[in-house]
């Protein structure tokens, strides 16, 4: 050490100039003090944990491991993690698609959502119907899920012309597809899991929904800022500085007449590439249908039946050997 200190000779760089003041600012002492103390809590964590202190208790988990690797609680999670998230981001940036594209107002783009909305309503009721008729749950969130891909597919292929008849037949198949496969993990999560685990099941899915829905509005919203920096400061009269300083459709007031048309291709082009990120998450929703357990649903409410007490005479009773403790609505089996 004493040899390195008098002989290592270490030539100036451009860097060593710089005042201390500003080299004190490279060190990011604010990073530093959330690093550290992260990286000391990890390996005390895994130092003491499960010796020391019984830091690991499954039994007391908010999701306990056995609910949540359960297969078909596993792909409904999944399946509720792609909804919410392809979802919200149809709901919000088709407004904008209408606002900025069509000339809309914002009113008029709110009402343009209703057959998306209305026809998520109409899948609702569509699914309780075939489930009850096949008495599988299984069949909705499949059909549902490919009506939603072809629909979130069309969507992707708006341009600035679209007519009417286009996008309210793109909305309806997304939105009936959504209502199909929206309410399947909640029903999987009431059919396979012990009457006490239901709300934890049903609690989960719900979680996943608004989990990513609140992530991909942001990465909606990051893709859609990029697209419009790389299109449209090659339209005259507009940089970077002035896009990320002026609201979504105010920028488009600012463009010269004579580059209007090319300024709102730019811009559709942008609102369609956050329209792939509905597209894929809706494409990666097939792997929980598909991972989703056929289960035959029976009804499990305790049944009726009439017992002959005598000649002419029929009381009414209950038939309590239809009834078992799994699950609320039915019983299952497998096949």
């Amino acid at each position: 050490m004493v040899l390195v200190f008098f002989l290592l000779q270490i030539p100036d760089r451009p860097t060593s100039a710089i005042p201390l003041k500003e080299k004190l600012k490279q060190l990011n002492l604010m990073g530093l003090a959330a690093l550290v103390p992260g990286v000391v809590a990890l390996c005390l964590a895994l130092q003491w944990g499960g010796s020391t202190y019984a830091i690991w208790k499954p039994e007391q988990a908010t999701v306990p491991p056995n609910i949540f690797m359960q297969r078909s609680i596993a792909s409904g999670f999944w399946v509720s993690l792609c909804i919410g998230a392809h979802q919200t981001v149809f709901l919000y940036y088709l407004p904008l698609w209408f606002h900025a594209i069509q000339g809309k107002t914002a009113v008029q783009s709110g009402i343009y959502l209703l057959p998306m909305v209305l026809l998520i309503v109409v899948g609702f009721i569509a699914n309780g119907k075939l489930t009850t008729r096949l008495g599988h749950y299984v069949p909705s969130l499949i059909i549902g899920t490919s009506l939603t891909v072809l629909g979130a597919g069309l969507m992707n292929t708006f341009a600035v012309h679209t007519s009417k008849g286009k996008w309210i037949g793109y909305e309806i198949l997304y939105g009936f597809g959504v209502g199909l496969a929206g309410q399947v993990p909640n029903m999987a999560a009431q059919t396979v899991l012990p009457k006490e685990d239901v709300a934890i099941g049903a609690s989960l899915m719900f979680f996943g929904q608004t989990l990513f829905a609140a992530i991909f509005i942001s990465i909606g919203q990051n893709v859609l800022n990029k697209e419009l920096l790389s299109r449209l400061p090659s339209v005259p009269d507009i940089d970077a500085r002035l896009i990320q300083s002026t609201g979504a459709t105010d920028i488009l007031r600012l463009v010269p007449d004579q580059y209007h048309d090319l300024a709102l291709s730019a811009y559709n082009g942008s609102l369609r590439a956050s329209f792939q990120i509905g597209l894929c998450l809706a494409c990666i929703q097939i792997l929980g249908a598909f991972g989703m357990e056929w289960l035959v649903m029976m009804p499990k409410f305790p049944r009726k039946n009439k017992k002959v007490a005598g000649p002419g005479v029929v009381e009414q009773g209950n038939d309590e050997k239809d009834v078992t403790e799994k699950g609320i609505f039915c019983e299952v089996t497998e096949i």
